[in-house]
């Protein structure tokens, strides 16, 4: 087996420095000793604490800590939830990382995974504690957990494990490949002078010439599978592999993801195991191949030198993992590299350097939550040229929120803190809402591509509806009610008065067009009201948007009361209690003075498992 290259820990990595431990141990009383043993889950805690001295208790928190003239405030805050529990756990494992020699650090996260239910969310930080200390004792040490641990949950965290390890060059001979505990027949490639090793996370593995050139890749066995010796499936990367599928992609653009293949191919260790390892110290097989793609792009765009070359280092090397994930972004709209940038070089504190990790990630969540929905809608309707080009389509305007936003932000990167995070999740969540819906609908039958391909959901406040979409609504509310001028009157002034507030509105579009639209006013801690729904009268069987609707009503009613009032003589009345869960609890004669009677509505809280459907949706 070759040498494995050891990488220094890039600046995401790298906490700030802990304090001395008699520096740190003097700023914690003995209560604050206790709560944090309380804190820190067994094993981990009993080789942090030794003769009663701390250590790294919360290195990326230092600053913090020092701002708060010690522990005391520290310790408030932290049971109060400002500091949370994913950062105690990435504390302890860098801890594990630094304090330990290498054989003792891969014990204590074995010992950990056994008995921490938690530590399977901490797989991609526990596998760089592993590959910088000694990838090759893990190795042995998962490999036996997948062999004689009766735990399902622990043998599937092993397994991830094992597929994330550096293990460098694997040497390949006349009788095949050894990977893992398993014998793999390469065929023409079985040949000595070629290795393999891994190109992703999920068990590709490459295998490389005598030249180093990328000739075929496979994906592994699981190592817990029942075959010892395997012959797998050999394939080429190709484009689509490194990239997204685009609408209408010119020849200058197609022209360069072939470049950019090619250098994947013919160049891999010279530029992602030499160049780039060296400049970021990061395992690029630890990205996908779509985010080593789109790292690969850009960095042929700005010519492999430079000052925004330099710039993009900078920003790889300082933000680590959430940096290269964001990236994929950028095949959606390549100008917003400026914009990222900015925000990533923005001043920060130590208290806002997790917001801005946090606002990264939430990038690259967008970004696969919207490529999701394009796999399953490949899987249902196949890979024809003609849907391939919708379904890019519909990927690309799941994601037109998020990069209007982005690009936004860029311009004063300085604001760029809770309240835009929460933007992002908001955008999240209306392209999982999509995706159940498309799920739910296409499951009863096979909805028109062309349907799909035009419409999407947004959300906003009524405060930040734009003058257009108001303009809009409006109309599509005159229309709705103009058989009864009174009605009109209510239903208009309650729509100007919610546009200066915070309601939640759910819009559907198709094309630029707003075809329906639903508003949500919380009442009380327990109780929100639902009103202003709205469907154009020029949209009929538009069962996508239906799907949409009641989704909304799921999400926002989950734990909370929706109550609504309804027309008597409403022709939706018959689905709002068939279809989304409400009954009669009432009557309200001559509503507003209108002169017109109603039905007062409630829907119970439903506490379903959506948000575990919005997540398998994604």
């Amino acid at each position: 087996m070759g040498e494995r290259e050891k990488p220094i820990a890039n600046e995401t990595e790298r906490e700030p420095e802990s304090p001395e431990k008699d520096e740190l141990s003097s700023s914690l009383n003995e209560h604050e000793n206790e709560r944090i043993q309380e804190l820190f889950l067994e094993p981990i805690g009993q080789f942090m604490w030794r003769g009663g001295e701390a250590e790294d208790v919360t290195k990326i928190e230092k600053g913090r800590i020092e701002a708060m003239g010690g522990g005391e405030k520290y310790f408030r805050e932290l049971d109060r939830g400002i500091i949370t529990f994913g950062l105690q756990r990435t504390a302890l494992l860098s801890a594990v990382e630094k304090k330990f020699l290498p054989h003792e650090a891969v014990d204590i996260i074995m010992e950990w995974l056994q008995r921490d239910e938690t530590s399977y969310h901490y797989r991609r930080r526990m596998a760089s504690v592993l590959n910088k200390t000694d990838a090759e004792y893990a190795k042995n040490k998962l490999l036996v957990l997948v062999s004689d641990q009766p735990n399902p949950h622990i043998r599937e965290l092993a397994v991830n494990l094992l597929f994330r390890l550096e293990l460098g060059e694997v040497p390949i001979t006349e009788e095949g490949l050894d990977y893992l505990n398993k014998k793999y027949n390469l065929g023409e490639y079985n040949q000595k002078g070629n290795v393999a090793r891994r190109l992703t996370t999920d068990g590709t593995i490459g295998v490389f010439d005598k030249e180093r050139a990328l000739a075929v890749c496979f994906e592994a066995a699981s190592p817990d599978a029942p075959e010892e010796i395997i012959t797998p499936e050999l394939s080429k990367v190709s484009v689509s592999d490194l990239f997204f599928p685009r609408p209408n992609e010119t020849d200058e653009e197609r022209a360069a993801r072939e470049r950019a293949l090619e250098i994947f191919t013919k160049q891999y260790f010279k530029v992602y195991q030499g160049e780039l390892f060296s400049k970021t110290d990061y395992y690029f097989s630890d990205l996908s191949l779509k985010e080593q793609g789109a790292f690969l792009l850009l960095r042929e765009k700005l010519g492999g030198e430079g000052k925004e070359y330099n710039r993009l280092i900078k920003f790889a090397r300082n933000r680590g993992e959430s940096a290269f994930r964001s990236l994929l972004v950028l095949q959606y709209d390549s100008e917003m590299f400026g914009a990222l940038l900015n925000i990533s070089e923005k001043d920060i504190t130590p208290e806002d350097r997790e917001t801005t990790e946090t606002f990264f990630r939430k990038i690259s969540e967008i970004t696969e939550a919207a490529q999701g929905v394009g796999d399953y809608l490949r899987d249902t309707y196949g890979e024809e040229e003609v849907n391939g080009a919708r379904i890019a389509v519909i990927t690309e305007r799941l994601m037109q929120r998020a990069v209007e936003l982005i690009k936004d932000w860029g311009k004063d990167p300085q604001a760029v803190g809770a309240e835009e995070i929460k933007a992002l999740d908001q955008v999240k969540v209306d392209i999982l809402l999509f995706a159940v819906a498309f799920k739910e609908v296409s499951s009863n039958r096979k909805v028109d591509i062309s349907e799909v391909a035009e419409t999407g959901i947004e959300t906003f406040e009524g405060r930040g509806l734009s003058d257009e979409d108001r303009a809009q609504m409006k109309a599509i509310c005159a229309s709705n009610y103009k058989q009864s001028p009174s009605l009109l009157a209510v239903a208009s002034e309650t729509l100007e008065r919610s546009f200066e507030g915070r309601d939640r509105y759910y819009l559907i579009r198709h094309g630029k067009n707003i075809v329906s639209f639903l508003r949500f006013e919380r009442k009380t801690d327990n109780r929100t009201y639902v009103g202003s729904f709205n469907v154009s009268t020029e949209v009929k069987g538009f069962s996508i948007g239906s799907a949409i609707n009641k989704h909304a009503l799921e999400r926002e009613g989950r734990t909370r009361t929706i109550e609504a009032v309804v027309h008597k003589k409403n022709t939706m009345f018959k689905h709002y209690i068939d279809e989304f869960g409400f009954r009669v609890v009432g009557e309200i004669p001559n509503y507003e003075g209108t002169g017109e009677d109603f039905y007062k509505i409630e829907r119970p809280p439903t506490d379903t498992t959506e948000r575990t459907e919005l997540r398998e949706a994604a």
